[in-house]
């Protein structure tokens, strides 16, 4: 059954147009999050067989389906996961196994989040005080985005981007917290993150158009 959350995904330009606080996007979401829930179980889904042993499983299946004797697998953050798990259970079957950015089975992701995400910023602080180019061009990073979150939150910013599917004009209203929520999901790739310092600075003086394609 498709478990995608269509109750969560209708409520996310509603999030992003309009100015909620933190907690009142929180309670919206988990609103949305239950009416899902309730659907599904109403449709007699059995929520407790979907987890990473099944997906490895499903997995096997595929690659005995395919008629592929052994395959090479790659397995980003919770995917790692995933890959290790199919490694595990089907040796023989695996050629060889890479694991980038990988979660441990054994981590508790979101009790660690508040810190792993902290440390994330922190690391992107350091890799610039100590590049040359960047702290010449970009001195106390961080000092200006803990400023520009706080004058943020008083007055968001507002943009307007293409839809990502329709392409039609999308008004969106970004607060200090959804700033915080565009870098941390930029500090995902490895080309975004080279960008960050000159983005932060720019808002800092008055310009979104750098941080646009990251909302769209």
């Amino acid at each position: 059954p498709n478990l995608a959350c269509h109750e969560f995904v209708t409520l996310v330009p509603q999030l992003w147009s309009r100015h909620y606080t933190s907690t009142e996007e929180l309670a919206l979401t988990l609103v949305a999050y239950q009416r899902c829930k309730k659907r599904l179980e109403q449709d007699h889904v059995d929520l407790n067989a979907f987890h990473t042993e099944a997906t490895a499983i499903d997995i096997e299946e595929l690659r005995r389906l395919l008629e592929i004797e052994q395959w090479n697998i790659y397995g980003t953050s919770y995917g790692a996961n995933v890959a290790l798990v199919v490694a595990q259970r089907y040796p023989q079957r695996v050629r060889s196994l890479i694991l980038d950015s990988f979660q441990p089975p054994d981590a508790r992701f979101f009790d660690d989040y508040t810190q792993t995400v902290s440390a994330a910023f922190e690391q992107l602080f350091e890799q610039c005080r100590t590049t040359a180019d960047c702290a010449r061009d970009y001195p106390d990073l961080k000092q200006v985005l803990v400023k520009l979150v706080a004058q943020t939150d008083a007055k968001p910013l507002q943009l307007v981007v293409a839809h990502p599917y329709t392409l039609e004009p999308f008004p969106v209203i970004v607060t200090g917290t959804g700033l915080l929520s565009l870098i941390r999901s930029a500090l995902y790739n490895e080309d975004d993150i080279a960008g960050l310092p000159e983005i932060i600075l720019a808002l800092s003086r008055g310009s979104t158009d750098l941080l646009a394609p990251l909302v769209r």
